[in-house]
């Protein structure tokens, strides 16, 4: 991490550097709480806060990066992880194919248009789909965070969150992104025929079947 501010990379290719991207990006913060990570502020990369609290951050996929495992191959995994490539086309998300889906050249779900920074806590909430981001019209990256109906709001986590990049040629998360997130949670809450189809690609609430799951080891 020391040497993360003299090399962020704007297009990381895999997880690793794009996390560390993303902290440079994001400030060494949680992007929805603003706690400063403790491994950043422990090498002085970003000052504490005057209450010593601290964020234990991950690097949160918005589409999982499992999704890039389509090689020919035949195993379980690979199969839904091309499965949902079609179901997003069906879906009408063909220009999020396009930028993310195995046919594209060079596709890279590690961009940084498709990550967050968030705390342990509330990257679990995200990668669950208990929380999503709405956008707040007319204001450029600015979002209302919403969480499941089952949740009761936790103190730490706003209504409303403003992403901001603090290095000048490093993309935020993409909108679009974060709207076919919303939009599938919202399609599965109202249970329009398709929720086995947005299990598979973002999960159903419940911790991710072992054979999706990301791996630990890399976040």
């Amino acid at each position: 991490m020391e040497d993360c501010r003299q090399d962020p990379q704007r297009t990381p290719r895999n997880h690793t550097s794009v996390k560390t991207s993303a902290l440079v990006r994001d400030n060494y913060r949680c992007m929805v709480t603003g706690v400063p990570d403790l491994d950043a502020v422990s090498l002085n990369l970003t000052p504490g806060v005057p209450d010593g609290n601290f964020a234990v951050t991950r690097c949160s996929h918005i589409f999982p990066d499992v999704l890039g495992n389509v090689e020919v191959g035949g195993s379980t995994m690979k199969y839904e992880a091309a499965t949902v490539w079609t179901i997003l086309q069906r879906f009408g998300y063909r220009d999020v194919c396009a930028e993310l889906g195995p046919a594209a050249q060079g596709a890279n779900l590690h961009r940084l248009e498709n990550v967050i920074t968030l705390d342990t806590k509330i990257h679990h909430i995200f990668d669950t789909m208990r929380m999503w981001f709405e956008a707040v019209e007319g204001q450029p990256n600015c979002y209302n965070i919403k969480l499941a109906p089952s949740m009761v709001r936790p103190s730490f986590i706003p209504k409303r969150v403003q992403f901001v990049s603090h290095h000048p040629g490093l993309p935020l998360p993409s909108p679009r992104y974060l709207e076919v997130h919303a939009t599938s949670r919202d399609r599965m809450e109202k249970g329009k025929g398709k929720r086995c189809a947005v299990e598979i690609i973002f999960g159903d609430g419940s911790p991710v079947p072992k054979r999706l799951r990301r791996s630990k080891a890399q976040q």
